[in-house]
């Protein structure tokens, strides 16, 4: 009995001894572990990091700026549904506990020994949201510890209701989106006050592996289904409201990324809006709301149309370079890669279940070219109209570009065969020979200054001397062709070289230099021949911009992709960037052009649709536009410039090289269809072309050959009182 007792005794003096030494050890590692807490400053003066939203001119958000895409949202804005769900799936003891949960711990820590493995960590919210703002993501014991104990200290500090606000604020989602409006907006294209039980549920269920539950898969819908069942636990759904969430279909608002490819659109934009920011503020944090002057329609008309006429040119030009393998990534979003088959000597490509057969026109580009058709190969294909047409990539460029020419709004922008590829944007940054598609200038220049469109001029030879120490220039038009006396309305509709560079002597170099600097084509241009030409490199955006002078009302306009920057705080908040607008800018005060001088130069211009260097382009059009063909020494840069009065759209088309495009390439072939591929498809009030008539402007009746008055019936515009020059 003795005996007994004294090992009884021993047993609890050692139990003694051993839970003393256990609660000072940790008491010194909690002491050891608080030393290590961090400055929770970051979460009591909370300033979460804001993107930068960025919206064509529909409304509709095309990018966003920023590592964290995030819309802040007041506690008292967040529904009750959306709070109900979180706390249920993630800290269901939230509003009793100190800023850790015992129980909870406790808890996972026998499921955690039954199991043999870590598979859960009972941590609340407000340590999770310690770990997002102030710590690691470290997996340690110490770093538990550190972040229970901040807890405890932030939990002294605000009140439950903040630390709530700043959890679903901070808290990452999935596909780019940080807390519960963003995401809501991501996944449902709702605001959160629409969203349901069963959608609150789905949101509450992404903290724990967004990647996995973010999309329409049967692991969401089941850990949409726990979330539910949690909230019916916690007392927060009745059993109908339950039912009724969970038999509900979960359906996603797409799988797509919220950050968005940049386009040649945005990446022209950027010094813009970087202007209007001033050189303090940061695109990735500034929090604005960036609205483009881009239309959506049209800037996918444009983007389809400048592909359509590069794969045109590789279609006439180019050869096909055969197969690929059947994990090719394809250039365009729309193409496929299909295997091909030849059954009873016609081809078909197959998609597995499917197939569409092989059109003539493709079978004949690859029989003209180095690589054969070779049935069991993958190809490249596009499905029009239930037929499949070869596609790759051209080698080929090109860039087109819309404005609306009253004020210089771009609508528009492409520069490249592919939209994604923005490294290099040709629509701006390429600077290439505009040929003849700066002649209208110079004309227009001429009729300003006293010159009427049955003007005689001679188109003959011309001998010019280019400086010293070199040969005379002989300039000569396509064909050779001497036709002596000609009118300047034919000079420009048959876009004759030597009837331009009479011009350019007679008027000057310095006023043609002055007034393509003017009209924004060229900064500071040198004074002489070649521009007469067009053989000083423009930029496509530069040119398109000057000729908007002549499609309105004669003012230079200045290019603009903005229609408004501004913070998306409210107006008290200090964003440090004030709101701009160019809604309202002015163009330029003093029109370089008069009235009757444009209204005489549409008309030579649309001449020379209907009947000069681009009549075949748009042979078949139902509308009228007036435009312009340019194309450089060579055929290495060619060009098209056409407008309506609500509409101006230029195009080019050259390699990079620059290397000649080949025979019978021009820019009525090769821009021009590009720029009618706009047209034909854009809405009709774009189309319009109904320019008032100008007074002091008359219709007389003339010879359209000699521009002799009277002897024939083409309806000149002339200024009244005039005579013949």
């Amino acid at each position: 009995m003795r005996y007994a007792v004294y090992i009884l005794s021993s047993v609890l003096v050692t139990a003694l001894v051993a839970a003393f030494l256990a609660a000072a050890t940790g008491l010194a590692y909690i002491r050891e572990q608080a030393e290590k807490v961090p400055d929770l400053e970051p979460l009591l003066d909370y300033r979460p990091a804001v993107h930068s939203s960025v919206y064509d001119a529909s409304g509709q958000e095309v990018f966003a700026f920023g590592t964290e895409r995030r819309e802040p949202t007041g506690i008292d804005d967040i529904p009750k549904v959306v709070i109900d769900a979180f706390i249920a799936a993630e800290d269901q003891n939230f509003w009793e506990h100190p800023g850790f949960d015992v129980r909870a711990i406790m808890r996972a820590a026998l499921g955690n020994a039954v199991s043999g493995e870590v598979q859960s960590g009972a941590s609340t919210i407000t340590q999770q949201l310690v770990k997002n703002v102030v710590l690691t993501n470290e997996q340690s014991i110490e770093r538990k510890a550190v972040e229970a104990l901040a807890a405890a200290e932030l939990e002294n500090l605000l009140p439950k209701e903040a630390l709530l606000e700043r959890y679903l604020n901070e808290i990452y989602l999935g596909r780019g989106a940080y807390g519960v409006a963003v995401a809501a907006e991501t996944y449902f294209d709702k605001a959160l006050e629409d969203l349901s039980a069963g959608e609150a549920a789905f949101l509450a269920g992404l903290p724990k592996a967004p990647s996995r539950f973010g999309r329409s898969s049967s692991a969401a819908k089941e850990r949409q289904a726990y979330v539910l069942g949690r909230m019916k636990s916690e007392g927060y759904l009745t059993e109908d409201d339950y039912a009724a969430a969970l038999e509900a279909p979960l359906v996603l608002d797409g799988e797509r990324e919220t950050f968005l490819k940049q386009s040649h659109y945005l990446q022209a934009a950027l010094p813009e809006i970087k202007s209007l920011m001033g050189s303090d503020m940061s695109l990735t944090e500034g929090g604005l709301e960036i609205h483009l002057a881009q239309d959506p329609e049209i800037q996918e008309i444009a983007e389809r149309a400048l592909q359509d006429g590069l794969m045109a040119y590789d279609r006439r030009q180019g050869e096909w370079r055969g197969h690929v393998t059947l994990d090719h990534e394809p250039a365009l979003d729309h193409w496929r890669v299909g295997l091909l088959i030849r059954k009873d000597g016609e081809y078909s490509v197959s998609f597995g279940l499917e197939s569409a057969p092989l059109s003539k026109a493709s079978v004949d580009w690859a029989d003209r070219s180095d690589s054969s058709l070779s049935p069991g190969s993958a190809v490249v294909v596009e499905i029009e109209d239930g037929v499949a047409e070869l596609r790759q990539e051209p080698d080929v460029q090109g860039a087109v570009v819309a404005m609306d020419p009253r004020t210089g709004r771009v609508l528009g922008l492409s520069g490249a065969f592919r939209e994604g590829d923005a490294f290099f944007n040709r629509a701006t940054m390429a600077r290439r020979q505009p040929g003849s598609a700066l002649k209208p200038f110079i004309y227009a220049k001429a009729l300003q200054s006293g010159w009427a469109p049955n003007s005689p001029i001679l188109d003959g030879g011309l001998a010019l001397d280019p400086g010293a120490g070199q040969a005379v220039w002989r300039p000569r038009d396509h064909g050779y062709s001497d036709s002596g006396y000609v009118t300047l309305r034919t000079g420009l509709v048959k876009s004759r070289n030597t009837v331009t560079l009479r011009l350019f002597d007679a008027l000057g170099a310095e006023t043609v230099a002055e007034t393509l600097e003017t009209l924004g084509v060229y900064d500071a241009p040198p004074a002489h021949g070649s521009l007469a030409l067009g053989a000083e490199e423009a930029a496509l955006l530069d040119v398109v911009s000057g000729y908007a002078a002549l499609a309105s009302d004669g003012r230079p306009v200045t290019p603009t992709f903005l229609n408004e920057v501004r913070g998306i705080e409210a107006p008290e908040a200090d964003t440090g960037v004030p709101s701009a607008s160019n809604m309202d800018s002015d163009p330029f005060d003093v029109p370089v052009f008069d009235p009757i001088t444009l209204t005489q130069v549409r008309s030579m211009l649309r001449g020379v649709v209907e009947r000069g260097t681009a009549w075949r382009a748009f042979e078949t059009a139902d509308y009228e536009l007036q435009g312009k063909t340019g194309t450089s020494n060579g055929s290495k840069d060619t060009w098209f410039i056409g407008f309506t009065r609500n509409l101006l759209v230029g195009a080019y088309v050259g390699f990079d090289d620059p290397s000649p495009l080949g025979r019978y390439e021009a820019g009525g072939r090769t821009a021009a269809p590009i720029v009618r591929g706009v047209f034909d498809n854009v809405a009709e009030p774009y189309r319009g072309n109904d320019y008032p008539f100008p007074a002091g402007a008359e219709l007389r009746k003339i010879d359209r050959d000699s521009g002799v008055p009277g002897a024939g019936d083409f309806p000149e515009i002339l200024r009244q009182q005039s005579h013949f020059t």
